[in-house]
């Protein structure tokens, strides 16, 4: 089975019934077949964005939802220098460290599948272990 990484807005979508992309997202997380990793980054920016909407039910449920379903990478400086190297060579797309640590964990995990809506900034941006791009779901 294939690792697949999990980006926020996905995250976002699926604990808000409110969004557009919300039963897209929901479904595509709970039908994912293989490991759902995400990023520490990810978690934090998700949990942000759900509170400021103080939705803590929400919010709660994600949280127990990424505990529960998915692993947590662990991010070392080492990643964090290859994660800052990859926020200056895409400064024109404006990318931020929590999209580039979805970058350097997906080829530590060996995988180019991403479940995001972020298309803009993962078709731009090529793999750093394998593959010429990255595989985006749910598909736009």
């Amino acid at each position: 089975m294939v690792d697949t990484l999990v980006d926020t807005s996905v995250l976002v979508s699926a604990a808000n019934a409110g969004e557009v992309m919300h039963r897209r997202c929901y479904t595509a997380l709970t039908t994912a077949q293989g490991r759902l990793v995400v990023s520490p980054l990810v978690v934090a920016e998700a949990d942000y964005m759900i509170a400021r909407l103080r939705q803590v039910s929400a919010e709660v449920a994600m949280l127990q939802d990424i505990r529960d379903n998915m692993t947590v990478a662990q991010f070392t400086n080492e990643d964090l220098d290859q994660a800052i190297a990859l926020v200056e060579q895409y400064a024109d797309l404006n990318i931020g460290v929590t999209d580039a640590s979805i970058v350097v964990l997906a080829a530590k995990y060996h995988t180019t599948q991403l479940l995001t809506l972020d298309h803009k900034h993962f078709q731009a941006i090529a793999p750093l272990a394998s593959g010429s791009h990255f595989t985006l779901l749910p598909p736009g």
